[in-house]
């Protein structure tokens, strides 16, 4: 992000120009209690959406059949933006910057790209496991 308003509304500080959630608050206190190598606190805004996003995309890992149509389509990420785009409508974190950024779009996409690549690598690892079980059974056979 490089305009100031969406540096800001990604990270957590006392002066942030989002409004303040006293029910997400407890986030800070989570945060403040792992190592993160330096990170910085997300804000209440990124908390909310990415809490959002996991339950999605958990329900989406669960079901076969929509785990089939998001892995074979040609724009995953787009795909599952728009999803969350719907999900989110009419919720307090459609923030537009002063440049036009969709803040909320962007923080979901690289929701995304994180818990995309880490299925994909999940995926890898069962069909290779699958694959030595296929050898074993054939070789064991023979």
């Amino acid at each position: 992000m490089k305009c100031s308003f969406c540096s800001s509304a990604l990270k957590y500080s006392d002066k942030s120009i989002l409004p303040v959630v006293p029910e997400f608050f407890e986030h800070t206190v989570f945060f403040h209690q792992l190592n993160r190598g330096g990170l910085c606190d997300p804000s209440d805004l990124v908390y909310k959406i990415c809490l959002r996003c996991w339950s999605t995309f958990k329900s989406i890992k669960a079901s076969p059949q929509i785990s089939h149509t998001i892995l074979t389509s040609p724009n995953a990420r787009f795909l599952f933006v728009s999803i969350m785009q719907r999900i989110l409508l009419g919720e307090e974190f459609q923030t537009d910057c002063e440049n036009g950024d969709d803040v909320c779009a962007a923080i979901v996409q690289k929701f995304f790209n994180c818990m995309a690549k880490n299925w994909v690598a999940e995926i890898s690892e069962k069909e290779k496991i699958a694959q030595k079980e296929r050898k074993i059974k054939k070789l064991s056979s023979l």
